[in-house]
């Protein structure tokens, strides 16, 4: 459908403005592709279509011009999907405008409710006609929340950038920048093309002007980089072009650069490198249980390749014999859990979680690997005398003021995790997966749920199985910084809460030494690192602002980079060290307090650096005693 946008404001300049819809249905689980073409030019656009669906699953999609001339009126609007399975109440939807812009449409509106999508509702659309009286950069902000009490914990927002064109400034360039820009994924290994074309829109000629693609750091650009097109007149367009081999995975923002002798402007595309058959296994081993408890070992199983695949086999190993394999068929760009069960013997294991996928381009990341320790519960007899209690009983703790013995009984048998295993470090791009089990379950029902919150909103909640365990996942990308995890069982008073972090590719969470050391003796200095993606990692040391040494290695998911020093400066030494993996980096830093050891020591240390000085002081004392000796010899008179 076509819509010609009123202008209500008399005093701006009118333009009509043409926006054409278009409803799609997604109706197979995977990454759906549009392509949009305008006057021969394409954008493709992706979709993806979810196999489940939440209580309530909010999302709101900004929509507006990328440049608009000053004074123009123009049309921006919000896209709000429910994809959940129930229907969204009272909702209002707020639209912030930056400085220098401002509406006369009605803001914010209210709409009584958003039906799911997933019953063929379609979503639902929010217009404002919105007019400039300042040229920059304007970022618009939009906002979903819900008055309802019980609701107000789901919302959405979203924003958009608006270049405001000064049509109006004297004898100034301005460079319009429109990409021809590469599909959303690109297959590893091979060449693509970025076009952009120049177009002069100011009201003065462009004087050497040159464009220059960035932000691609690990590609290898074919062509020539930056490209000069010289003068471009009013009106007039020229275009440059660069091919680029895919020379590594990731997801790129490319960033096109056109300047001119006083000014740049900017415009930018996005796209991910991927294998075009790539699954990854993410999560984390616990390090402890109990013996004869059940451990929930799981992980996330991810179809970061090109094409849908099936009978991907994933295997559960302890002490390197296989135990268990399950089959899944996955769609590009889905995620799933999967989790084996294991009742835990006493003594130290080594667990791995394996996928295998026939043709897989790339299996450094198909496995989580971890040590767990398993112990007896402690022996301790309960309160009351020796010799009452079985060698395996479980330690009561002793009644509380107003509390009998009963009342502790009562309170061991209540229901509790156990073996509840949730990560502290999350790589960018991977799904969180959270797993555990509970005990004392007599009094559970087919109402109680295990639910996962990050920041107070529910992401996700599942049924408990026969057994009693459960496995947790958000497989949604959450922003780096640090959220809140909590695990609830729904109708009981059972909770954990947690605090992860989530980074961007590489993160050192531990710098291991000595907190002091003795000059000039070597101290190990350990640094365990997480990335995200396989990777060479390098890590530089720095010892009170002097880079001292650089080290490289291959770290899949975890690893640890050594440095041996010899600290020369007695008291307080700063050490720092940085991990790098392609453009990011991570820091971390560390206070050793060094000292001149004991009084011996100290005396081999001087020995030990004034070697020659001594020698001859020894040579000397000994000539003289030599000579003492045959004076005192001839004396009486032996010679």
């Amino acid at each position: 459908t076509s819509k010609i946008i009123p202008v209500v404001d008399a005093n701006t300049t009118t333009q009509d403005a043409t926006w054409v819809e278009f409803y799609v249905k997604g109706v197979t689980a995977g990454v759906g592709t549009i392509d949009i073409t305008v006057d021969g030019k394409t954008q493709q656009k992706t979709i993806l279509v979810k196999d489940t669906h939440m209580y309530i699953d909010l999302s709101v999609t900004g929509i507006g011009p990328f440049n608009m001339s000053l004074g123009r009126a123009f049309l921006v609007s919000a896209v709000i999907y429910n994809t959940g399975n129930n229907t969204y109440n009272w909702v209002q939807t707020t639209m912030d405008l930056d400085t220098g812009l401002s509406t006369t449409s009605t803001n914010p509106v209210n709409t009584d409710h958003i039906d799911p999508t997933v019953n063929g509702n379609p979503p639902i659309k929010i217009e404002w006609v919105v007019n400039s009286t300042t040229p920059g950069a304007k970022q618009i902000n939009f906002s979903v929340i819900s008055l309802d009490p019980a609701q107000s914990q789901y919302n959405a927002s979203d924003s958009i950038m608006i270049n405001i064109l000064n049509m109006a400034e004297p004898v100034q360039p301005y460079l319009d920048i429109t990409l021809d820009s590469p599909t959303t994924f690109i297959e590893y290994g091979t060449t693509f093309d970025i076009t952009a074309d120049i177009k002069n829109i100011g009201t003065d000629s462009s004087i050497n002007t040159v464009t220059t693609v960035t932000n691609i750091d690990g590609l290898t650009v074919m062509t020539a980089n930056p490209v000069t097109l010289g003068t471009i007149a009013i009106d007039d367009t020229k275009s440059a072009s660069w091919t680029i081999n895919a020379t590594q995975t990731g997801t790129y923002n490319a960033q096109i650069t056109a300047s001119e002798i006083q000014h740049t402007f900017f415009n930018t595309t996005t796209f991910e490198i991927r294998h075009a058959h790539d699954v990854r296994l993410s999560g984390i081993i616990p390090t402890s249980a109990t013996t004869g408890t059940v451990v929930n070992l799981a992980a996330a199983l991810q179809n970061i390749g090109l094409n849908d695949e099936t009978g991907v086999n994933v295997t559960f190993y302890v002490n390197g014999n296989a135990v268990e394999t399950k089959t899944y068929d996955i769609n590009m760009s889905d995620s799933i859990a999967v989790n084996f069960l294991w009742t835990a013997v006493v003594g130290t294991h080594n667990i791995v979680l394996s996928a295998e996928l026939s043709d897989d381009e790339n299996t450094l990341n198909n496995n989580v690997t971890g040590t767990i320790t398993v112990s007896d519960p402690a022996p301790t007899p309960p309160p009351g005398g020796g010799g009452g209690g079985s060698s395996t009983t479980t330690y009561i703790a002793p009644p509380q003021e107003n509390e009998t013995n009963d009342t502790i009984v009562i309170k061991e048998k209540q229901l509790k995790f156990s073996n509840l295993n949730i990560p502290t470090y999350v790589a960018i791009g991977t799904p969180i997966v959270i797993s555990g089990c509970l005990e004392n379950t007599e009094n559970l029902t087919a109402d109680n749920y295990a639910q996962l919150y990050i920041n107070g909103e529910l992401v996700d909640e599942k049924e408990l199985d026969n057994t009693h365990c459960f496995t947790l996942m958000y497989s949604e990308t959450l922003e780096l910084g640090t959220y809140e995890i909590t695990v609830k069982i729904s109708g009981t008073d059972i909770i954990a809460t947690k605090t992860i972090t989530v980074y961007a590719d590489v993160k050192i969470i531990s710098l291991d030494t000595a907190n002091s050391t003795v000059v000039g003796i070597n101290t190990n200095i350990n640094a365990t690192i997480l990335v995200g993606a396989p990777g060479d990692v390098e890590a530089v040391l720095f010892v009170n602002g002097d880079l001292i040494e650089k080290k490289t290695a291959r770290i899949v998911s975890s690893g640890t980079i050594s440095f041996d020093y010899a600290f020369d400066y007695v008291g307080e030494n700063n050490i720092s060290v940085i991990a790098y993996l392609g453009s990011r980096s991570d820091e971390m830093t560390k206070t050793i307090e060094v000292t001149s050891g004991s009084p011996t020591g100290m005396l081999f240390e001087i020995l030990a650096d004034n070697w020659f000085v001594v020698a001859m002081i020894l040579l000397i004392v000994g000539v003289y005693i030599k000579k003492e000796a045959i004076r005192t010899a001839i004396g009486i008179g032996v010679v």
